[in-house]
């Protein structure tokens, strides 16, 4: 899913996560392999949003994300990435862009 600006400020008021930069120059790449997303980096590997039909919260009324990880890091240096089937991070948030 690739998240709007205000979504992804939504994201990075709740998590404080700021997404992969559009001119990264691995951006082509990453699109090749995993498709239109927004990305972020984590210390476990490279984590997307996914809609969820599940609110992140019983009281949520707005569309919830949950993120999943995609790929993990590979080698000692943590340098390369390892795609894998995606899998749940267990991290679900609402995209409301205002209070």
């Amino acid at each position: 899913m690739k998240l709007t600006t205000d979504q992804t400020a939504a994201v990075q008021r709740q998590t404080g996560a700021d997404p992969l930069p559009e001119d990264n120059p691995t951006m082509g790449q990453l699109r090749e392999i995993f498709g239109e997303h927004t990305f972020y980096v984590a210390e476990q590997g490279l984590v997307v949003p996914e809609t969820t039909p599940e609110p992140a919260a019983p009281e949520a009324t707005e569309d919830a994300v949950e993120f999943m990880l995609v790929a993990v890091w590979a080698g000692e240096d943590k340098q390369s990435l390892q795609p894998i089937e995606p899998q749940p991070t267990g991290i679900k948030l609402e995209l409301a862009t205002a209070h």
